[in-house]
């Protein structure tokens, strides 16, 4: 609750802080706001109730609310309705930071700008959160955008907000004098030699590192105490000094010579930023002999502050660094979880994985066999980077703990969940996997836990789609009940854009019909919400599932219905994305003059391929190269777009562009190129079960598909998959049969007397006539006949006459 309480007077010299709570006094009567942060102590407590009452005036009502209250909200409304009713008051709000964590920042600007002019305000931090806390302050009460600072100058506040607000402002920051800006004057004491460096000339003296060193030793002895210099360690052990602080400090002229001294390199320089860096060297002196007035568990304190610091700057690499030399291994991994946050398809997750996987191995096993929520954490992250055998180890080890340990319900959740994401987003490899006996409600149960996860953790909306389609496929195969319950969950849980995940990886499992239930849902809620993007993405993928289905007017709607989209959605590059549609839906029906005047216009134009918007278009380029038989020029073209896929890791145009590279050599006759290619297609598609990203080349890589399953020896039962995608690519090849016009070339030529023979198959002749037109016997015209058959690579007289029309044989 909000208290009210008057000040007994008390003897304030009984209390050591004697100056801070002058100061303290000194700004309530001059200034409307003071900002108390007091997280860095000099080895005392200081605490708020410890002020209040040593203040002698008891003429002020003081109302005293504590941040972290549950019932924030309306507590302030009780607050403003006593502060109206009071004649002079001092207002104590404690514990800012949780306020800017919860986002209620502005609350307190409202409270002060309805208060009397009488009244007045104190806020306190007691964490490390000035700058959240004065950025947005400024922006709430001011309206001035400002990026994200270290810190910011104190004069620099005031002046922004008497100049806007019209308000006064003090910034107090109680390790000011003691802590926070010591460090550049004691590196001015040392350069100098001097108890009072700004009255010295700078530039005549310079000292080595051991002189220093032993300098600041006897300083460090003679002026600080224990909880001090431990304070000075995490400061020094920040790479970088914000210039604002140096100038906070020093008046202009100082600031010169201090730069005076950094040009002459001592122990600053400055960077591109602008920024003071400690020289590593100086550093590394500097934290040794520190480190022999610490005992390790508080340096862990202290690295954890420091670690704390820069996550709340979005500074994740600094962050790693403190929280790895703490040897806190749980804040490291929300650090990683939080770097992956932005969309999976913009990260360029394969240069985070190597990144991150140094910082992952240091965590040593005897660490995660006794933290479940560490294995637990660790396990999503491998899983996100698709390191399989990672993601079984830290599950065992989830499973070694809860059998030692016992487990909760909520243990019970996370290991159930973990593992059906296991099965279901690593599908291909269920026989490597040592499964516990599910019963299907604690199944069902799982899947609840996985969806409300996944539904909570938008970044991980790859994998969440993946493994909602794993379930609803596995809820196809369960009775009635089981079925209707899963299929509920899944549609009361997901947003429109995550149904339209759902509808392209349906899509990608070459299930056309469920797809487009999905697209369409989504679609319909997007549409609800007012998600352009999410209606022109559903649009899209209902493109190509109506080109799978060979429904031209519906091709030929959507393209209507993503032309209107983009108006709407006013893009840069409608008319490009548009003419790529009309480009595809041209390319499967051979429109030739459709395909003319498109390479006419973009045919010798360059585009960036690193442009995502041209990514399309590029990908067409290569294409309609095999059709004009440009196949180097097609290569040419596919190789930047390789580097730019697999740069990103996207595993579904990385298949695409290996299938289309594969059709180019199969057409140049390097079959071993074309061979080795599709293979590394079927197995990127095996990954994430993509049986359209190979299918849709039909007619482009039928020859190429039967050569390889021929070559490899594959068979339908053991090669499954394999043969999925092959009649998927055989059912587009009849759909589509002059898809790029692609056309066969015989491997043996025929010869004269079976070049007579083909002629006379084309007739609709039978054998015993054929033989007396030609003058042979019957068993001479069979044999001509699987001759043929053998050098068309075809099984049938029908198959055999359109083959040889489409070599021009006939």
């Amino acid at each position: 609750m909000v208290s009210q309480y008057r000040i007994p007077e008390m003897n304030r010299n009984c209390f050591e802080r004697k100056q801070l709570y002058q100061l303290l006094d000194r700004s309530i009567r001059q200034f409307k706001i003071t900002y108390l942060y007091c997280y860095i102590g000099t080895g005392k407590t200081i605490t708020v109730a410890s002020w209040l009452k040593a203040r002698k005036n008891q003429e002020e009502t003081v109302f005293w609310l504590d941040g972290k209250d549950l019932n924030i909200e309306n507590e302030l409304m009780t607050l403003h309705e006593l502060v109206s009713q009071e004649p002079r008051g001092i207002v104590v709000l404690d514990s800012i930071e949780e306020l800017v964590e919860k986002d209620k920042i502005e609350l307190i600007v409202e409270l002060v700008k309805r208060s009397k002019k009488n009244t007045r305000f104190v806020l306190v931090s007691r964490g490390m959160l000035p700058a959240q806390f004065l950025n947005s302050f400024l922006n709430q009460e001011i309206n001035i955008i400002r990026p994200n600072q270290a810190l910011f100058s104190v004069d620099e506040s005031i002046r922004y907000i008497e100049q806007y607000g019209g308000r006064k402002f003090e910034y107090i920051d109680i390790a000011e004098e003691d802590v926070l800006f010591r460090l550049p004057v004691m590196l001015d004491i040392a350069l100098s030699n001097s108890q009072d460096p700004l009255n010295m000339d700078m530039e005549t003296k310079q000292f080595t590192v051991s002189e220093m060193k032993d300098y600041l030793v006897r300083e460090l002895k003679r002026q600080f105490d224990m909880s001090t210099i431990k304070a000075i360690l995490v400061i020094a052990s920040f790479d970088a000094m914000p210039e604002t602080l140096l100038e906070t400090l020093f008046s202009q002229n100082q600031v010169q010579k201090i730069d005076q001294v950094i040009a002459k390199n001592c122990i600053l320089f400055k960077d591109v930023n602008h920024q003071y860096l400690i020289k590593k060297e100086v550093k590394h002196q500097m934290l040794s002999f520190l480190h022999d007035y610490l005992d390790k568990e508080k340096m862990k304190e202290y690295y954890v502050v420091a670690g704390t610091y820069y996550e709340n700057r979005l500074n994740y690499d600094q962050a790693l660094k403190y929280y790895e030399m703490a040897k806190d291994y749980r804040s490291m991994v929300k650090v990683i979880s939080k770097s992956i946050a932005p969309e999976p398809y913009v990260l360029n997750i394969r240069e985070l994985k190597v990144k991150y996987k140094e910082h992952i191995k240091k965590i040593p096993d005897r660490y995660i066999k006794q933290d479940s929520k560490l294995a637990f954490a660790l396990a999503l992250i491998s899983g996100f980077f698709y390191e399989f055998s990672d993601l079984m180890r830290y599950y065992e080890m989830l499973c070694t703990i809860y059998k030692e340990n016992g487990y909760e319900e909520s243990d019970r959740d996370e290991l159930l969940m973990m593992k059906l994401t296991i099965e279901l987003v690593f599908p291909v490899r269920k026989d490597e996997l040592v499964m516990m006996d599910v019963v299907d409600p604690d199944r069902i149960y799982s899947f609840q836990i996985m969806i409300q996860y996944f539904v909570h953790n938008p970044y991980m909306l790859a994998s969440a789609s993946r493994s909602l389609v794993g379930c609803i496929e596995y809820a196809n195969t369960l009775p009635g009940k089981y079925q209707n319950h899963i299929l509920q969950m899944v549609g009361d849980s997901c947003s429109g854009i995550l149904d339209i995940y759902m509808g392209m990886d349906f899509y990608f499992r070459n299930n056309i019909d469920q797809a487009l239930i999905f697209v369409n849902r989504g679609r319909t809620r997007c549409h609800q919400d007012g998600i352009l993007f999410g209606e022109l993405l559903a649009k899209y993928v209902e493109f190509y599932a109506m080109i799978a289905k060979k429904q031209l007017y519906s091709i030929d709607e959507s393209i209507d219905s993503v032309d209107q989209i983009y108006h709407e959605y006013n893009a840069v590059n409608k008319g490009c994305q548009i003419s790529s549609l009309c480009m595809v839906k041209a390319l499967y029906e051979n429109e030739t003059e459709v395909i003319d005047d498109w390479w006419n216009q973009r045919g010798d134009s360059y585009e960036n391929p690193y442009d995502i918007l041209k990514f399309d278009d590029c990908v067409l380029k290569a294409k309609v190269c095999i059709l004009k038989h440009q196949y180097f020029q097609g290569l040419s073209i596919l190789q930047p777009l390789f580097n730019y896929c697999q740069y990103y890791v996207w595993n579904n145009s990385t298949l695409a562009l290996y299938t289309i590279q594969a059709m180019i050599h199969y057409q140049v006759r390097d079959y071993d190129a074309a061979l080795k290619e599709i293979e590394e297609a079927l197995k990127l598609a095996e990954l994430t079960h993509n049986i359209r990203g190979i299918a849709n080349e039909g007619a482009g890589c039928v020859e190429l598909m039967k050569e390889y399953i021929k070559k490899k020896r594959l068979n339908r039962k053991k090669d499954e998959f394999v043969f999925e995608v092959f009649d998927a690519i055989v059912e587009m090849a009849n759909a589509y049969p002059q898809y790029l016009n692609i056309k066969k070339e015989l491997k043996e030529n025929l010869t004269k007397a079976e070049m007579q023979m083909l002629k006379q198959l084309a007739t609709n002749r039978s054998n015993m006539e054929i033989a007396q037109q030609l003058c042979i016997s019957l068993n001479t015209v069979k044999h001509h006949t699987k001759n043929i058959y053998q050098k068309l690579d075809v099984n049938s007289r029908q198959k055999a006459v359109y083959c040889a029309r489409e070599l021009g044989l006939i």
